[in-house]
């Protein structure tokens, strides 16, 4: 059995593209929400689809090279009270903080299709191509990979 370095791995997502940023600006006016709870309310539906599909499962066992089973995620947000320059698509009024969609990854949930961990290492690496994966895949402007090592508090 292998020690995983990292408790778990994280996407952070950029803003949309394309006509997934237009969806985002037109339900956006017609709600009156903002565009950062669009985003995040449409992205996460996208990603409990894929996901109940087994895509994690399936990508993340081509890109570690073993299969796999990646288990339950956490989904969250990263909040910004002032607009950065890779964000301001994402304001609706100045004076809102601006938040995007994270998705966390554990990999102690990492399991083999027999029930065991996993016998690879991950790295950083590997999520690195998951976010190349995922932000061609949505159209997404960028996609940011963190990981925390199990010495890191919570």
């Amino acid at each position: 059995m292998t020690t995983q370095i990292y408790k778990d791995l994280s996407l952070i997502f950029g803003p949309p593209c394309g006509d997934f940023f237009a969806e985002v600006v037109s339900q956006s006016k017609t709600s009156g929400e903002s565009r950062s709870k669009i985003y995040e309310d449409l992205l996460f539906d996208i990603i409990r689809g894929v996901e109940a599909r087994g895509f994690f499962d399936e990508i993340l066992t081509k890109i570690v090279g073993e299969d796999l089973q990646v288990g339950d995620t956490f989904r969250t947000r990263q909040m910004f009270n002032t607009a950065r320059p890779d964000l301001e698509k994402l304001v609706t009024k100045s004076e809102d903080p601006i938040s995007v969609p994270v998705l966390m990854f554990y990999t102690s949930r990492f399991l083999s299709p027999d029930g065991n961990p996993i016998k690879t290492t991950l790295t950083t690496d590997h999520l690195d191509a998951l976010a190349a994966v995922l932000g061609h895949t949505l159209k997404l402007d960028w996609v940011q990979s963190i990981a925390a090592h199990h010495s890191q508090a919570a």
